[in-house]
């Protein structure tokens, strides 16, 4: 299949919070790839594509340099990035026969046989289209962004499929090393787990990528990824999450999503939660992700307020927030990018990007301190990068939309 497939964001994606501030709908990780890569595997033979926010269009040419950035297309298919990608090939097939397809009443594929340009009048031009409505097939596509956190385990156990295929494991397991259903345990032949780690695949796959370093007298319980080079901490437990690349962790994470390049080197509880990358987490930092009275967690992002209608949901925060030593982040806490919080007490539900304490984060000071953190893992904070993280400092507004 040689078609042009995009992948594309929606014309809105605040209600995916603070996480796509800085990157691309399909590029926001909650397995072992990203959507973005995922899609790449899953459609091997198209010609793939990225639409996205044009704000974010120098950024996306970094990210993704091989691949064509916002070009008019004639006669393409076009997937919804938020879908996950292992829904694609089934999309396609159905639009052989049809226009357009629509899920709780947003199109989240078409084929269009007419050259376009990414611009908002596309939008309006898939609402025009005939479409068939596939709601009542596909029940994990996620709507907000705590939705994917319901998608920990089958994105890793779908993933995990090629990751087994492109990746040598080692598979002659030290006869010390104490596990539970071992066929589910997935350790690359770079990666280093000391004798004395406990390894527990009972309720999920373990899959430890390369690089990893996991010292003795750690606890890890399925369904559970270690992204490459990855650092684990002494004593850790970490259970039902995927940590991505290069990240420090320590204490005690379950069921939540790091992004790549997290530090929470120190003891404390991340616990539902979807962390940032290039976030440091102070000692003792704490998530609630359990409300004193077991109800439904509310949200609020920006102006707007959600019943998540979820039991347990702790803390999102965006890239580059730091928390002080000893914070606690009340539950369902949801802060922006670029966030220095050292207040007493429980956080508060909302805090905006760039705030620093009770005040404004200046924006110089802010980029200053992100050049030096992206140093320290031998990486660069690019002229794209930075012109961004400006751009959304002066008008926040233009953050979410095309």
């Amino acid at each position: 299949m040689g078609e042009k497939v995009i992948i594309y964001e929606p014309a809105d994606v605040s209600g995916y919070g603070p996480l796509v501030m800085l990157r691309h709908l399909a590029d926001l990780p909650y397995g072992i790839y990203s959507n973005w890569d995922r899609a790449r595997r899953v459609l091997p033979e198209v010609d793939l594509r990225l639409w996205g926010r044009p704000l974010l269009q120098h950024v996306n040419a970094e990210t993704h340099p091989d691949s064509s950035i916002n070009e008019k297309t004639e006669t393409a298919y076009y997937l919804h990035g938020g879908v996950p990608a292992w829904h694609y090939p089934l999309l396609l097939e159905k639009l052989q026969s049809v226009k357009a397809l629509v899920w709780s009443g947003e199109v989240i594929a078409a084929r269009l046989d007419d050259a376009i340009q990414p611009t908002p009048y596309f939008f309006t031009h898939l609402k025009e289209l005939p479409a068939e409505d596939v709601s009542s097939e596909l029940d994990d596509i996620p709507y907000h962004f705590w939705s994917f956190l319901d998608l920990r385990q089958t994105a890793l156990e779908f993933d995990s499929t090629f990751w087994l295929a492109e990746n040598d494991t080692d598979n002659g397991f030290d006869p010390l090393l104490p596990m539970n259903q071992p066929e589910r345990i997935h350790i690359h032949s770079d990666a280093h787990v000391s004798t004395g780690v406990f390894l527990d695949a009972t309720a999920g796959p373990i899959v430890v990528d390369a690089s990893v370093e996991v010292p003795p007298f750690v606890t890890l319980r399925g369904p559970l990824y270690l992204g490459t080079e990855t650092q684990v901490k002494d004593g850790a437990s970490l259970r039902g999450s995927i940590i991505g690349a290069s990240c420090r962790v320590g204490g005690e994470v379950a069921n939540s999503i790091f992004l790549p390049f997290v530090n929470k080197a120190h003891a404390g509880f991340v616990g539902t939660s979807m962390i940032g990358s290039w976030v440091n987490l102070g000692a003792q930092t704490t998530t609630s992700n359990l409300k004193n009275n077991y109800g439904s967690i509310r949200v609020r992002w920006g102006i707007e307020e959600y019943n998540t209608h979820q039991q347990f949901l702790g803390a999102t925060l965006g890239d580059h927030t730091k928390t002080a030593i000893g914070s606690l982040l009340n539950t369902g806490c949801v802060s922006g990018i670029f966030v220095n919080y050292f207040q007493p007490g429980l956080s508060d539900k909302f805090i905006p990007s760039f705030t620093w304490g009770n005040g404004r984060y200046e924006i110089n000071k802010a980029l200053q301190t992100a050049a030096q953190v992206v140093q320290r893992r031998n990486q660069e904070l690019s002229h794209a990068m930075e012109a961004l993280i400006r751009d959304i400092w002066q008008h926040p507004e233009t953050a979410f939309r095309w």
